[in-house]
């Protein structure tokens, strides 16, 4: 009877965790004139490490992030929750994208675990000239795809190691045009790593297909790629937490 009851209070509170972790994510994503957005995030456990977040800044500018926290798990949701938060310090206090992500590395170097890192991209879209520039520290350089169809990865040779991994790394940024029609796909590696019951990975190569033959709103488009997913992963458990941001301007 005590270990139903500790099992039943053990139960509790990861559900009240998972709750109190959908408070650091966005609970409705942007609106920008001519912009569509698309984000989806599932847990392999009942609370976990990805995150991904949207932070309006003035003069029509908005910074989009996907990250993963080493770990699952509760550990990974704690440090999540404090990855949050210092982005939002971060981006505010520092406009430049290279210089903030820069800032946020010297942040965890200086109060992180020194055996936990985090993989991120950080975003800028600039809805002005609809340009963005884009830093990545370590992680899987997202699909960009443009008005005519033609997909390519971004910000893969330009990547930084992921932060907390190497102090006063000099981080740089690409940039990138959206032209009518542009998106990008940015997500995690639960989604590529996703295994079917023959243990075959989804993989790099079925993820590029897929979002190159999706349709051009990006909200279908990132819509198709999880229910590929989740079709290719059907009746296995899940290993990894997946997150997964798809935007774009509209078509003419």
């Amino acid at each position: 009877h005590e270990d139903l009851l500790l099992q039943d209070r053990v139960r509790n509170e990861m559900v009240a965790g998972r709750t109190i972790q959908q408070t650091f994510l966005p609970i409705d994503w942007p609106f920008l004139h001519g912009y569509r957005f698309y984000a989806d995030y599932e847990p392999a456990q009942s609370v976990g490490g990805d995150y991904y977040g949207f932070i309006q800044l003035p003069n029509d500018r908005v910074v989009i992030t996907l990250g993963d926290v080493a770990g699952k798990g509760l550990s990974a949701a704690m440090l999540k929750a404090r990855l949050s938060s210092e982005l939002r310090f971060a981006t505010i206090n520092t406009p430049d994208p290279a210089a903030a992500v820069q800032s946020l590395n010297r942040i965890m170097e200086q109060d992180w675990p020194a055996d936990r890192f985090v993989t991120l991209l950080y975003m800028l879209l600039d809805l002005n000239d609809h340009s963005m520039s884009l830093v990545n520290a370590g992680h899987l350089p997202p699909l960009f795809r443009d008005g005519d169809g033609h997909v390519h990865p971004v910000a893969g040779e330009q990547s930084g190691p992921p932060l907390n991994v190497w102090p006063g790394y000099p981080y740089e940024a690409v940039t990138l045009t959206f032209k009518h029609g542009g998106t990008i796909l940015a997500y995690t590696d639960g989604v590529t790593d996703a295994r079917n019951i023959a243990d075959v990975s989804f993989g790099s190569d079925r993820l590029f297909r897929t979002y190159r033959d999706a349709p051009p709103d990006p909200t279908q488009a990132g819509a198709m790629v999880i229910q590929a997913v989740r079709q290719f992963a059907a009746g296995c458990a899940q290993f990894d937490d997946i997150a997964l941001i798809c935007f774009g301007r509209e078509e003419e």
